[in-house]
Formats: C-alpha cells, sequence, structure tokens
C-alpha cells in the first residue's frame, strides 16, 4: 500500500468487511440455545438476515460518505502491489462508483428485508451468506480501477449469486453460470489484448489506448470488452436463467435482477466513457442499438403476455438493458452530446429502483398469499395497499411517466436522441413504454382491483412492509427531486468524461 489515509481505510473495509460478514452470516445459527422451545429459538432464524440489513445500513453510510469525499476534494485512491514485477492492483473511487456503491448496499438491504419477511426458509443462513458475499464483491468491482480486479470481483459476483441460486434450481443457476462464464472469458481476452498492446489494465490507461492504438487493436480490445458485459447488463442473452430463477428461485432471481444491472452499468459507463471509445469502435453503434432494441421489444411484449408477478418483474428487468444500450450506442454520433451518457448514467441508477419494486410486490403477494398467479388473485386493493402501490409506482418508473424517477431519464434520452437524429429509436422506446405500462396496468387490475373474493392471507413479517415503505418512498421522493437528481447526474458525467486522465495512482 502506498500511502495511509482515511479513504484508503475505507476502501479497504469495503473489500474485506463483506467476507468476514458472510462467515458471521453462516456461522450465526448453528449457535444452539439448549432447553428452550422451538418457538423461542425461530428468532434466530432470521437473525443472518437482520445481520445483512444492518451491515448493508453501514455500506449505505460508507457509499455517502465516499460521495462527499470526492465531489468536495476529487477522487480518492488507493493502490496495492501484489508482486512488483507483475501486477498493479488499484481501487479508487469517484463520483459514479461512490454512488454505486451505495446503491449496490441499498439493493442488499432490499433483498435483506425481503427475506426476512418471507416465512422460515431452507438453508437460510447460506442465503444470508451469499447475498452478502454477492453484495460486497459487486461494490468493490464498482470501486476497482483495474480491469483484472473489476472482472475478478464481478465473477466472484456472480459465482455468488449461482450458489444462491442453486439451493433451489440447479438447472436455471446453470444458465446463469453458464453465460456468466462466457462474458468472463470475453473479457479476459480484451483485457489480454490491452495488456499485449499497453503494457498495463489500469481502466485510466484504456482511454488512451483506444485514442493511440492502431485501429485493428482498438477494434479487438473495444468489441471484445462490449461483448464480454452484455450478459451482465441483464437483457440480451441472459434472460432465460432470469426467467429460470424467477420461477424456481424468486429469491435469487431478485438479487440478479437488481445487482448485476447496476454493476454491470458502472463498468460499462467507466469501460467505454462514451465521447472516446464508442466513437472509434466502427461495430459498437451498430451492435447497442440491435440489441438495444431487441431488448425493449421482446421484454415488453413477454411482461404483456406474462401470468404471474414474478414473470411480469423479470421480462420488465430484462428491458431494461434497451435504454442503456441505445444511448450507449447513440454517442458513436458525430452530434452525440454529454445528455446520451447523463440519461445513461441516471439510468443504471434508477432503473434498479423500478425493479426492486416490482420485485418486491411480488415476493409480498406470494408470501401472504401463497402464490402471485394473476388468475388465482383478485380483490387484494383492500387488504394489500402497499404492494400494489409498489408494483403501480415501480412500473410506472420504468415506462417513464410523469413526477417519477424513470421520467427525468426518458427526458434526457429522448430529447439527446431526436437531437442527434435517432428518430426511430424513439418510437421503439416509446411503444416499449406503452406496452410495459399496459402490462402493470393489467396486473394491477386482475390481482388488485379486480372484483371477486379475496384470497385468505397469511402471517407477513414487519420487515416486508418496511422495505415496500422504503421503495415507495424512494420512488416517490427521487421523483419529486428530479432538480437534484439531475445536477448529481451532471456531474457524474463529467467524472465518466474525464476518463482519459493519467493512468499513474
Amino acid at each position: 500500500m502506498t500511502q495511509f489515509r482515511p479513504e484508503t481505510v475505507i476502501l479497504n473495509w469495503l473489500i474485506a468487511l463483506p467476507f468476514f460478514a458472510a462467515l458471521c452470516a453462516e456461522v450465526l445459527p448453528r449457535l444452539r440455545l439448549p432447553g428452550r422451545l422451538a418457538e423461542e429459538v425461530e428468532p434466530l432464524r432470521r437473525a443472518p438476515f437482520a445481520l445483512g440489513a444492518l451491515l448493508s445500513g453501514l455500506g449505505i453510510g460508507v457509499g455517502a460518505f465516499l460521495l462527499v469525499s470526492v465531489r468536495a476534494g476529487g477522487d480518492l485512491g488507493a493502490d496495492y502491489w501484489w508482486t512488483r514485477e507483475l501486477y498493479h492492483m488499484r481501487f479508487r473511487a469517484d463520483v459514479l462508483t461512490a454512488a454505486a456503491v451505495a446503491a449496490v448496499h441499498a439493493a442488499g438491504l432490499l433483498v435483506h428485508l425481503h427475506m426476512a419477511g418471507l416465512p422460515p426458509l431452507r438453508d437460510s443462513h447460506h442465503r444470508a451468506a451469499l447475498v452478502l458475499l454477492g453484495q460486497g464483491c459487486a461494490a468493490a468491482a464498482c470501486l476497482s480501477a483495474d480491469l483484472i480486479a473489476l472482472l475478478f470481483f464481478l465473477q466472484t459476483a456472480v459465482v455468488t449469486l449461482w450458489m444462491l441460486a442453486r439451493l433451489d434450481d440447479r438447472r436455471a443457476a446453470g444458465w446463469m453460470l453458464m453465460w456468466a462464464y462466457a462474458a468472463g472469458l470475453l473479457l479476459t481476452l480484451g483485457v489480454l489484448l490491452m495488456w499485449q498492446h499497453a503494457g498495463d489494465t489500469a481502466i485510466p490507461a484504456l482511454p488512451l489506448l483506444m485514442v493511440g492504438a492502431e485501429t485493428p487493436a482498438l477494434r479487438d480490445i473495444c468489441v471484445l470488452v462490449i461483448l464480454g458485459l452484455l450478459p451482465l447488463v441483464l437483457g440480451v442473452p441472459a434472460h432465460r436463467w432470469l426467467l429460470g430463477l424467477s420461477l424456481h428461485a424468486p429469491l435469487a432471481g431478485y438479487a440478479s435482477a437488481v445487482l448485476l444491472p447496476l454493476v454491470g452499468g458502472v463498468a460499462i459507463l467507466r469501460l467505454l466513457p462514451g465521447a472516446i471509445a464508442l466513437p472509434l469502435t466502427t461495430a459498437a453503434a451498430p451492435l447497442g442499438f440491435v440489441l438495444g432494441a431487441a431488448a425493449l421489444i421482446w421484454g415488453a411484449l413477454r411482461a404483456l403476455l406474462a401470468r404471474e408477478l414474478r414473470h411480469l418483474a423479470a421480462w420488465l428487468s430484462v428491458m431494461q438493458a434497451g435504454p442503456l444500450l441505445i444511448a450507449l450506442a447513440a454517442t458513436a454520433s458525430p452530434r452525440a452530446t454529454p445528455e446520451l451518457t447523463a440519461a445513461a448514467v441516471l439510468h443504471v441508477m434508477v432503473a434498479p429502483l423500478g425493479i426492486a419494486a416490482l420485485w418486491s410486490a411480488s415476493g409480498a403477494v406470494r408470501a401472504a398469499v401463497g402464490t402471485d398467479a394473476l388468475a388465482a388473485l383478485s380483490g387484494l386493493a383492500g387488504r394489500m395497499r402497499m404492494p400494489g402501490v409498489a408494483l403501480l409506482l415501480g412500473g410506472a418508473s420504468l415506462a417513464g411517466l410523469p413526477l417519477l424517477p424513470g421520467f427525468l431519464v426518458q427526458r434526457h434520452l429522448l430529447t439527446a436522441l431526436l437531437a442527434g437524429g435517432h428518430i426511430w429509436a424513439v418510437v421503439v422506446i416509446l411503444c416499449a413504454d406503452a406496452l410495459a405500462l399496459v402490462a402493470v396496468l393489467n396486473a394491477l387490475r386482475l390481482a388488485f382491483l379486480r372484483a371477486g373474493p379475496p384470497p385468505s392471507l397469511r402471517w407477513s413479517s414487519p420487515a416486508a412492509s418496511v422495505q415496500l415503505g422504503l421503495v415507495i418512498l424512494a420512488l416517490v421522493g427521487l421523483g419529486v427531486a428530479g432538480g437534484p437528481l439531475g445536477r448529481w447526474s451532471d456531474g457524474t458525467v463529467r467524472s465518466v468524461l474525464s476518463a482519459a486522465r493519467s493512468s499513474a495512482p
């Protein structure tokens, strides 16, 4: 370590704590209370989830501290030498990564509260430990300032989510792991090419390589990195395992749907800062437009046909890869403006909140009723108001309705696309938004507003209500406070577009 500073301690805390916390969550339920009744020991089953929620809250605070620090005094960094002659590992917090760290821990908080609000789960301590480890590695991936470190933590996060899914359904987990290793292989090839041509794998060195290297090397590296990251942005082609998880392992589907697009989006924004990378890579723009439009239309159509709330949430999660890919592809246009990157940054941070609302509503209904099939639900509006509100607000935000945070994303994106002459992309986005809104309203009508006897409800943990309340307040609060959110995105864009700075620590 080159120097000892408070930010170095904080970065070490974020990197190391999840591993120790996962160990604590694994050991905690193995405690025995002899001579006690089963009812008295039952709260211990929820203790690992309470520990995960507590540590996620601490992580939110650390992310907020990093965000305040970098806005006040520039980037914060920590540098490590594993071997002096082989590899130099770097971690750095800028505006984008500090906000991403806070968002990852906020997502982890929602997942742990969701688990705590469900009936007793099989292997609950394994689940809590794996979610802790996954969100910790996701936060470390966001902070990684070196491609090798980013790849290691990204793969570790995916593998831990695979282990979580494998507790319930081996086949769906197998699809998830297959796409993760395929993505990792392509990323590794891109890293090796960069190492060969530049002699360095630091993320700040990538734009310099793109500007100064010969065209074949530039094209190979960029295309491999883009193709490797696409499965981690959730939509194409990894939707099959997400749907499998939503059917057999909704908890693992929830964790994957929230964490992977957030981390994958941050990785893309850091690796390919639009004004530098994409205009120089001829294959990037057509690929991004085609895959983005496919994710939007396919996800919206399948959401419209969904017959279960968790499948609605899964397909709308798949759909969220589209706006990000289209925004980044459009930066290759000569008339592109920084507003496109601002829309991509906002989408990465706002979309997981709508996804969390949909999955939270689905999980709450499934826990209380025993099923989330729309055909078996009716009349829930009078007895389960919060899940209905979360379903409506989350879906409306993803569809870009006014007074919700998704509207700010759509306004930036559509304005910039029109200015760049991409009218067809605007039409595709608006059509997909309309289909998504119809799908959400139809699910709300069938499950909550349809006349009929409401199903009998089981007991529900207060943690589920707390989680739903947090999601609803966040959606309403960020929707009303659109001005500060827009100003924050502008600052983050300046951070993203400054990636051509020197790679020296």
